[in-house]
């Protein structure tokens, strides 16, 4: 548990509407199961929840211990799909109620009071008639976190080998050096009145 598998260039938390954390780690689980499951970045994208992600992490060396802090559970990668109506009817309004919640950098929504006033992945505008893959956990998959809009997705998908965790670490391992450390994924995927 001490094993330092990499390092951040900053501080990484939780936050509202995202996140330096929830940012970093919707990509991870993004980029992993694009490799699963050959996904479309114009019709797929990652979704988690804050409360998820159980400690922040510190600017500087990371171990395997702290990785298994911030993730506990045994959660694994799941992919499901919803049509753009559901997406602008349930997800969208899910996500205003809950102030923000982790998604992938290639998601763009703004919000206008309590309406969506622009919903794009990859650039292009929520097509209500298309199928979109979303990848998440199966805690999330089966409504938890009050995502009930999941409990009647299509095309549920388990990859139960892929821990969440396991992904994390591996990121680490590969991606992170000293002189190269971790920093912050984009911001801007989420806008809403606060």
């Amino acid at each position: 548990m001490n094993e330092v598998i990499g390092y951040l260039a900053e501080d990484m938390e939780r936050g509202y509407p995202e996140g330096k954390l929830g940012n970093l780690a919707a990509d991870i689980f993004y980029d992993r199961a694009s490799e699963e499951m050959k996904l479309d970045p114009a019709k797929s994208f990652c979704l988690m929840n804050n409360g998820g992600l159980r400690v922040s992490l510190k600017k500087g060396q990371v171990t395997r211990g702290k990785i298994f802090e911030l993730l506990p559970f045994e959660n694994y990668l799941c992919g499901l799909s919803l049509s753009g109506r559901e997406l602008v009817s349930e997800f969208g309004p899910y996500l205003l109620e809950k102030k923000g919640q982790p998604v992938s950098a290639n998601v763009f929504i703004e919000y206008e009071g309590k309406k969506i006033k622009r919903f794009e992945l990859n650039g292009q505008p929520i097509d209500s008639l298309t199928s979109y893959v979303i990848v998440t956990n199966d805690y999330l998959s089966n409504g938890g976190d009050s995502m009930d809009f999941f409990r009647t997705a299509s095309n549920k998908r388990e990859f139960s080998a892929i821990k969440l965790r396991d992904c994390v670490i591996d990121y680490f391992k590969n991606y992170s050096r000293e002189s190269d450390s971790i920093r912050s994924k984009k911001f801007g995927r989420i806008k809403m009145d606060q």
